[in-house]
């Protein structure tokens, strides 16, 4: 094994590392926001169900002041969230808690107001003290395992200063994409927009008279989506937590130049795939411009190029498209090449080799039809099951510029081909309302 083939592999092990680490971390977080959603929910179903009149509400009613027994009810219940929040809420909240405990008048809005502010800012700190832990983790480990690494092969008898405190809070802090804001702010940010939006639909609930379960579905869809962008943001802060800690090290090493290196699989976005390979300076080492990540959840990296040691890579990992499973390719072989070679035309060479249940012979994928495969996670077999044993098929159209398709739907997946020439033009799942409906159709 020569010395690039070997940085390569080590690389794509520290990334595949890091990936899946944060990958776990996001899930974590994900239940976080589960768990509070259900909390919350409670605690505003309740709430609803007491103001409810007839199963609608009014804004009016949900002004109204709490009685004597509601009042002392809730002062308890605000003495217990200003002692579990010690050290997690803001002074602004605590302030607020305070206040109401001392009140002698409130509605039953602004308690609840004050009960969802309570939920999601107890969310939101542990989840800014995790995040910030985790991401100097991340950097931490990818600057000294490339120093390690490299100065292995480079100069293993050269000495290299620890990472201090401060040069480590300040890449924490620093903003990096174009809008200015490093990850601490995004997560502020975000709390104080689901707080906001929190108050807003639950007010709208009551000016439409929803019932107290169409204000819960509400509200929860809304969790969902704030919980989705959470995820969001620490794959893609861990992505460039991962991208700093290889550009510092590279630069303590003394290193000129780096490649870009993407992940041989189809889920790989255009533009990674456009770049991989590609060699820049390391003067122009830049986040989001000449350094990953490119995108949200991106899974691109970096490796060095070493002067004197640039010997001629003989493999690099790929994944396959149907199992997943790592396999090898030559190390000179980039993705578009890979693509072609060793997926679209491999694929289409073992073909279907069927014939449809009304008679027409399946022989390959268009290039789009492989992309939605594996983006959406449908497998040949799925593909295959479509076709032969369909809930329904549709009758062939011709498109405004005269392209002509006919849809298979599947009990798990949906398939387009162009009758004519036996071609799977794309791919998607059949949905659960669309299975039941064919299905009691039977």
């Amino acid at each position: 094994m020569n010395h690039s083939e070997y940085w390569i592999i080590r690389s794509e092990q520290l990334h595949e590392q890091t990936f899946s680490e944060s990958n776990e971390y996001a899930q974590n977080i994900e239940e976080a926001y589960k768990k509070a959603a259900s909390e919350l929910n409670k605690e505003i179903y309740n709430f609803l169900k007491k103001i409810a009149s007839n199963n609608e509400m009014s804004l009016s009613e949900a002004k109204k002041l709490l009685s004597n027994k509601e009042l002392e009810e809730f002062k308890w219940t605000v003495e217990e969230y200003i002692e579990k929040g010690s050290g997690i809420l803001s002074e602004k909240t605590i302030k607020q808690l305070e206040n109401a405990s001392a009140a002698t008048r409130i509605s039953y809005l602004n308690s609840m107001n004050l009960q969802m502010r309570y939920h999601v800012e107890k969310l939101y700190s542990q989840q800014g003290i995790d995040v910030k832990d985790k991401m100097k983790s991340i950097f931490e480990n990818h600057y000294y395992n490339v120093i390690y690494e490299v100065s292995s092969i480079v100069n293993p008898d050269r000495t290299f200063s620890k990472l201090n405190e401060k040069e480590i809070e300040a890449v924490l802090s620093r903003p990096w994409t174009s809008d200015g804001k490093n990850f601490s702010k995004r997560i502020w940010e975000n709390q104080e927009r689901l707080i906001n939006e929190l108050q807003i639909t639950l007010q709208q609930s009551f000016i439409r008279g929803e019932s107290p379960d169409k204000a819960i579905n509400r509200i929860s869809k809304l969790f969902d989506v704030k919980k989705s962008n959470a995820s969001n943001l620490v794959m893609t802060e861990s992505a460039y937590f991962a991208s700093e800690g290889d550009g510092m090290a590279y630069k303590e090493l003394g290193l000129e130049k780096y490649e870009i290196l993407a992940t041989l699989d189809m889920k790989t976005s255009d533009i990674c795939q456009s770049l991989d390979g590609k060699v820049f300076n390391m003067k122009e080492y830049s986040a989001g411009i000449t350094a990953p990540p490119f995108h949200c959840r991106c899974r691109t990296t970096t490796i060095p190029v070493v002067e004197g040691f640039d010997d001629e890579l003989e493999e690099r990992a790929a994944r396959d498209l149907e199992t997943g499973e790592t396999y090898y390719v030559p190390g000179k072989i980039k993705f578009d090449e890979w693509k072609k070679t060793h997926i679209l035309d491999s694929f289409n060479k073992k073909g279907y080799n069927i014939i449809t249940s009304n008679g027409i012979s399946i022989n390959e994928n268009s290039i789009h039809a492989l992309e939605r495969a594996e983006e959406r996670g449908i497998s040949k077999d799925e593909i295959i099951n479509a076709l032969l044993m369909p809930l329904q098929i549709l009758e062939p159209r011709i498109d405004e510029i005269g392209r002509k398709s006919q849809r298979f739907i599947g009990n798990e997946a949906t398939v387009n081909i162009n009758p004519d020439i036996g071609t799977v033009i794309t791919v998607w799942k059949t949905g659960k309302k669309t299975r039941e409906k064919l299905e009691r159709r039977k």
